[in-house]
């Protein structure tokens, strides 16, 4: 029961898998949301290789599959192993779940899918339970979820009691205006150049102003989507049979002109110790679970909530409760059986990106305490509250499909209000009052 978006077709070339991987990337990234490259392949038969990405647009509805078999045909999330073993029969229907997410959310969606249909994949198929891809009617589409909600009952007043998005509250005619802008946005988004400019970040001398805020944004942006390339490369020098240690040379020599050459033997020497790395080893702010994470941050200062004075070699309190709190989490999703499952998928990434701002936020030197650098750390912090939206959004799902009972939804829930709590205190220390 609830809102699904369903969908299902072939890419017309796919040798413009990579450029339809940017685009999307390049509207997370814009609107907030968190993508995954995938490149994945079985031994046996050879040269079967499932690309793509899943995309996590906004908080609360399911991942979006744009993976792609060898074939063509877009894969759902359930089915990548049957892809990398045998071509289907027929095209085979992904869907998108939004009914936990918000209605913003649910545009955004359809509107990327008509952007795909139009310049990727002409014979995409969509079915809207919204009605919003036949209509483009946002009062149907919400008088729909109001529908939905009611048959849902309790869990969906729950839904609104806790705030996951603020519709319920909003003038339908107000409401309606808000989300023509996100659907303009989307397609403004991806109609854009693909190149983008070298970001500037000389003569920032306030990281206050609106305009320096701009620039240690499209920074950040920049960062990532380097990062996705670089894991692109990696995986497919690795499927080519490369180690480890070369795949990531080819990658730093393709993404950043860098000549690996003039690298001194100790990090040659340290990237060959092991070839035995995971596809998400490559994400920064990924720890592995049962790793000495506290020994790699005893040394790291922290900014206090009240100053940005450094202090000693203790690490915030906040990256130890985010490190104690990832650790549940994985225990809470290995004893429901959930590693696999899509809205645990999200959770886990939501975790990382929570920890992976926090990390980077919360550093400090002597860099650090001039105004310059301030809004890179404003930047990591607003990273680390999208992480704990994603998070609430992929609770209510887990606990909407049944995968986890009321108690242990509450845990999660209250966990992540805590943290946005505490992250948006954090940030009142480094923005100016208002």
């Amino acid at each position: 029961m609830g809102i699904t978006v369903f969908y299902s077709g072939r890419i017309a070339e796919l040798d413009r898998i990579e450029e339809m991987e940017d685009r999307v990337i390049d509207l997370a990234l814009a609107i907030g949301g968190l993508t995954n490259l995938w490149r994945s392949w079985s031994k046996v038969p050879p040269g079967r290789v499932v690309r793509g990405l899943i995309a996590n647009l906004f908080p609360g509805q399911d991942s979006i599959s744009l993976l792609v078999s060898p074939e063509g045909w877009l894969v759902p999330l359930h089915e990548i192993s049957a892809a990398e073993e045998e071509a289907f029969s027929g095209p085979p229907t992904c869907w998108v779940k939004t009914q936990f997410g918000s209605l913003e959310g649910h545009v955004a969606l359809v509107e990327l899918l008509r952007f795909l249909k139009r310049e990727f994949f002409p014979d995409l198929q969509v079915q809207d339970e919204g009605e919003y891809w036949e209509s483009r009617d946002l009062k149907r589409l919400h008088a729909k979820r109001i529908q939905m909600q009611t048959m849902i009952g309790e869990f969906a007043d729950q839904l609104c009691m806790h705030g996951l998005s603020p519709e319920a509250a909003e003038d339908t005619n107000i409401l309606v205006h808000r989300i023509e802008r996100v659907a303009e946005q989307v397609h403004r988004i991806l109609k854009r150049p693909l190149e983008h400019p070298p970001v500037d970040l000389d003569g920032i001398n306030d990281a206050n102003t609106d305009l320096n805020m701009k620039k240690w944004e499209a920074f950040y942006r920049e960062q990532r989507r380097q990062q996705e390339r670089i894991s692109r490369v990696i995986d497919d020098e690795m499927r080519a049979g490369k180690r480890p240690s070369e795949a990531l040379d080819a990658a730093l020599s393709r993404e950043m002109s860098w000549d690996v050459h003039d690298q001194d033997e100790e990090r040659a020497a340290k990237l060959d110790t092991s070839d035995d790395w995971g596809r998400e080893d490559s994400r920064e702010s990924e720890v592995e679970l049962g790793g000495s994470w506290r020994s790699a941050t005893d040394s790291m200062p922290y900014v206090e909530q009240d100053s940005l004075d450094c202090y000693g070699v203790e690490p915030h309190p906040l990256l130890q409760m985010a490190l104690d709190f990832s650790l549940q989490v994985h225990l809470l999703l290995e004893r429901n059986s959930l590693i696999q499952s899509s809205a645990a998928q999200i959770l886990r990434q939501a975790i990382g990106e929570l920890r992976g701002g926090l990390v980077q936020g919360l550093h400090c030197s002597e860099a650090t305490l001039h105004s310059d650098r301030r809004g890179w750390a404003v930047v990591q912090m607003k990273r680390a509250l999208r992480g704990t939206a994603f998070g609430r959004g992929a609770a209510f799902a887990l606990r909407g499909g049944s995968h986890i009972n009321h108690s242990e939804f509450e845990f999660l829930n209250e966990q992540f209000v805590g943290f946005q709590e505490e992250i948006q205190k954090l940030l009142a220390t480094l923005l100016p009052p208002d």
